[in-house]
């Protein structure tokens, strides 16, 4: 969804890059925080106008035959490799006919619906998908361009081999094909299994990512004054230049404080001090803020307490944080006052280590939801060491907890127990080789420490 009260031209120079890499059909990744306009930017990116006016002149002219294809990996959320494929065929189709491309949308669907839905097998599903793509390419003529918003959770989950037929289909149609990932963390971080699983796919986006910075002052104020116009809405003096200073231009907490500011209109204060007090605590912020903070990686927001508090030197992560708008300067303190004031008011009552709710289903660690889904096996054994939080559970209380099915205490073997212990730490632990939470106790069985020993 484009966001109208975003100006296209506070996102030129980065309209710029992206259409200087596909002027030559690379891949690139673009990197922001949660809620930093990356759905915007893929939206005004498709646009004709916006193309004819920051894209190079031989890109425009070239804008006819140029498909771009929005891929919502908000709709993947539980899919398969095969739901992949089929979601990435809809929006193709679905593309093609709202670029006016009727007679080439139809070939499409009728190969689509002849091999791509009826395949039984992810490979069969591949296969079809690559033949959909080099139809549009080969025999229509077409340049299509894969716009893959919110990447990041569906590469954690899919197969490596997923990502594979993707470079495998890119290898096969060539200049013809670009895909543009929206991340938020670079894309070698994004993958939850081994390193290098996805090289191959990787590669294409080596040296064309690059980051979403936020708004500068300028635009976020401009931003404010359009909210404020269309809301009606009667707002101090000042209200536009405080609210850009405060959300140090992240697009999410614009939104979130104009919104507050509008609701808070007849009580705001015209000082900034008491303006600053009344938007600070508003539920719209402080929302926003948390959501901000969760979604980093468990990593980063280690790295941004230390910094904030004097510990540690300079790394390569803190200084990817900074190229996102996240921290400025050379130290520790964040770029953003409002997420700075959320951490000290409540960042710090969050106890660290894991908590387990039956209730909804929720692993969270140090405060933060955890990412990786586990299935109902996994959750079951957290479950029940939870509920001895540091004592031990033997092995056969763990069968017969967690197995209730089984007919006989030796039907699970130890085997059995030690992969699915090796799944949860894998999922739960920073590192699972020196678990923090799912220890074992050699010979006996397991202690769950919901507040790790140190």
């Amino acid at each position: 969804m484009i966001d109208r009260l975003i100006d296209p031209a506070s996102r030129e120079p980065v309209l710029r890059t992206l259409y200087g890499h596909l002027r030559f059909a690379e891949c690139c990744a673009i990197v922001g925080l949660n809620d930093s306009g990356k759905t915007t930017l893929l939206g005004l990116a498709q646009q004709p106008d916006v193309v004819a006016r920051f894209g190079p002149p031989d890109i425009g002219a070239a804008a006819g035959r140029r498909l771009f294809v929005h891929v919502d990996c908000n709709l993947l959320a539980a899919a398969s490799e095969h739901d992949m494929y089929a979601v990435m065929a809809q929006a193709t189709l679905l593309a093609a006919r709202r670029a006016g491309l009727g007679p080439a949308a139809e070939r499409a669907a009728d190969l689509a619906q002849h091999a791509l839905f009826p395949a039984t097998t992810p490979v069969l599903a591949a296969v079809a998908l690559e033949s959909l793509v080099a139809q549009l390419v080969e025999a229509d003529g077409l340049s299509l361009v894969y716009l893959f918003d919110e990447f990041d959770a569906l590469y954690r989950r899919i197969e490596p081999r997923a990502a594979l037929v993707l470079r495998a289909i890119h290898n096969r149609v060539g200049p013809a094909l670009s895909y543009v990932l929206a991340l938020e963390q670079p894309l070698r971080r994004a993958h939850s299994g081994q390193p290098g699983e996805a090289a191959e796919f990787e590669e294409l986006f080596t040296t064309t990512s690059f980051t979403l910075p936020p708004l500068d002052p300028e635009d976020a104020a401009a931003f404010v004054v359009r909210y404020v116009e269309s809301r009606q809405v009667a707002a101090p003096t000042s209200l536009a230049e405080r609210v850009a200073a405060l959300t140090g231009g992240h697009p999410g907490l614009l939104w979130a404080t104009c919104a507050a500011a509008a609701r808070l209109a007849p009580r705001l204060a015209d000082t900034a001090d008491e303006l600053e007090a009344q938007l600070v605590t508003a539920p719209e912020v402080v929302a926003e803020c948390e959501n901000v903070w969760l979604r980093l990686a468990a990593e980063e927001r280690a790295a941004v307490e230390a910094l904030r508090h004097g510990h540690g030197p300079a790394s390569a992560l803190a200084s990817e944080l900074r190229d996102r708008g996240l921290l400025e300067g050379t130290g520790g303190r964040l770029a953003i006052p409002l997420l700075e004031r959320y951490l000290t008011q409540a960042g710090d009552d969050e106890p660290a280590g894991l908590r387990v709710d039956a209730t909804t289903g929720q692993v969270v660690i140090d405060g933060a939801p955890l990412r990786a889904q586990l299935g109902p096996t996994e959750f079951r054994l957290l479950q029940v060491l939870a509920e001895r939080p540091g004592a031990l559970v033997t092995k056969d209380e763990v069968v017969r907890l967690v197995w209730p099915g089984e007919a006989r205490i030796n039907g699970v073997d130890d085997a059995r127990i030690d992969k699915l212990v090796d799944r949860v730490r894998s999922k739960i632990e920073p590192d699972p080789k020196n678990p923090r939470f799912l220890v074992t106790v050699r010979g006996m069985g397991y202690r769950l420490l919901t507040a790790p020993e140190r």
